[in-house]
């Protein structure tokens, strides 16, 4: 058995623009839907616990939840306000696959949360991909180990925190503040390793497998040298 993963079309990341939604502040951002087990309340949470504990250091970021602008049918806008970090974030409905990843190339990091909350599901989500094709910082939320080491083999740098492990990812939310103001997010580019998962890379490894199969295929022998049994 092999497994031929996903990828993404360099055409896609390279013919955007980059759409910039704060000034001076460190933009993380999710693109997608929230529900059930995949939740922000443990990221709002955190910001919450981190704004009470160095306001200064909070106020360097800003989260843009881009979809949906919902949890389990509550506005996410009431969420930010029940948790006082309305000011730290920033609800975006939903737009064309072209904005999104406009917005995903004029982010810093970029956010993924699990799909259950559970970091053991194998889950790996398409925009995984197109968060190699930018070459983003990730800071995966409850995700599977599979999506992060993916992530990291296409040359992403991973913040990995449990989903329930608020002190964790209000560390990880510090540490980003940091780099940032350290200006480690403004040459962001895909690396090398990004390409192995470009779409022509991945025929290229389907193709490989198929001339295997095709290179190891024998007819079958019929068991008698008339002609084969039925006809």
């Amino acid at each position: 058995m092999q497994t031929i993963l996903n990828g993404f079309d360099p055409e896609d990341a390279e013919g955007v623009e980059p759409i910039r939604v704060g000034q001076s502040r460190c933009v993380l951002l999710h693109a997608g839907t929230f529900y059930g087990p995949r939740s922000p309340l443990p990221l709002l949470k955190a910001l919450a616990r981190l704004q009470g504990q160095a306001e200064q250091e909070a106020r360097r970021l800003l989260v843009v939840l881009l979809g949906r602008p919902e949890y389990n049918g509550r506005p996410l806008a009431d969420a930010a306000r029940e948790y006082g970090v309305e000011q730290l974030v920033r609800i975006v409905p939903l737009v064309p696959r072209r904005k999104s990843l406009s917005m995903m190339k004029g982010a810093d990091v970029l956010l993924l949360f699990g799909q259950s909350g559970c970091e053991a599901l194998a889950s790996v989500p398409a925009k995984a991909y197109d968060y190699i094709s930018f070459g983003k910082p990730v800071l995966a939320i409850g995700a599977g180990t599979e999506v992060c080491g993916i992530l990291r083999k296409g040359g992403c740098k991973v913040w990995s925190v449990k989903q329930d492990d608020v002190n964790g990812l209000e560390g990880a939310l510090q540490n980003i503040g940091a780099e940032y103001e350290k200006g480690e997010f403004q040459m962001q580019m895909p690396s090398g390793q990004a390409l192995r998962f470009a779409w022509d890379n991945r025929a290229s490894q389907l193709m490989s497998v198929l001339e295997k199969v095709a290179l190891g295929f024998k007819r079958p022998r019929w068991p008698c040298s008339g002609s084969p049994v039925g006809s």
